[in-house]
């Protein structure tokens, strides 16, 4: 099989379903959000970086030669996630916007098409490790993507008291927050999603104070808690 042209969709290799790729996008770096505002008065317009990237649109061809192309389309139409071979270890969340038709051929088989996954511009491990420690302490290593990333850490806290975290990296940066006077119990911290909640799902983010913590970049990083029992799911990204 060439790796080169795999295309895996959900988890899945689209292969195994009878649905070979044929011609798979470049590799593509997603561009800055850029907002113009027009003045009055002012010849050319101002254009402001608003520091977020776009959403990437990935065309992928594909050819299904059956007697069941429904399924194929609804397979793809379905997709969550998307892979490519050629990078093996991560994947992008995408979705399938258009409504795929595969054309019909000639003598009852199905020609090529296309299909569009939108894709968020980051892509991420395909399998996300966690780092578990019992020590307090918890040595990540280098980030493995190439932008920063935006951890999740769960905390079991076995008494009401003040929890304090902290990252520093090889290069100085540090980043410390606290979660003050909360009860005992199990918490998450989402830097992705900018908030903290138990394991029922309630909202505890008013006990947070600091910054959501960012693992920056190349260099190691290191982290400790002021609780022994606590887990870190790094989720490293890339562009």
């Amino acid at each position: 099989m060439n790796h080169d042209m795999t295309v895996i969709v959900n988890g899945e290799h689209t292969i195994d379903r009878g649905i070979q790729a044929l011609r798979i996008p470049p590799v593509t770096t997603a561009g800055e959000r850029v907002e113009t505002h027009y003045i009055p008065g002012r010849s050319e317009p101002y254009v402001e970086r608003t520091g977020e990237l776009e959403m990437l649109t990935l065309p992928v061809e594909f050819y299904y030669k059956n007697e069941e192309p429904e399924r194929a389309a609804e397979f793809l139409q379905g997709a969550r996630t998307l892979e490519f071979g050629r990078m093996p270890g991560w994947l992008y969340n995408c979705q399938v916007l258009d409504r795929i038709e595969i054309p019909r051929g000639i003598i009852r088989t199905w020609n090529k098409f296309t299909v569009r996954f939108l894709c968020y511009p980051l892509m991420r491990e395909s399998y996300p490790i966690e780092l578990t420690s019992h020590t307090g302490e918890l040595w990540i290593g280098q980030n493995l993507g190439n932008v920063p990333a935006q951890p999740t850490i769960t905390l079991v806290v076995p008494e009401e008291d003040t929890v304090t975290v902290r990252l520093s990296s090889e290069y100085g940066d540090v980043v410390e927050f606290e979660l003050r006077d909360i009860p005992a119990g199990e918490y998450i911290v989402s830097s992705e999603l900018g908030g903290v909640c138990d394991t029922a799902g309630v909202n505890r983010t008013q006990y947070l104070w600091g910054d959501f913590p960012v693992i920056s970049w190349g260099g190691n990083t290191f982290i400790e808690a002021s609780v022994d029992d606590f887990t870190v799911r790094p989720n490293w990204r890339r562009r």
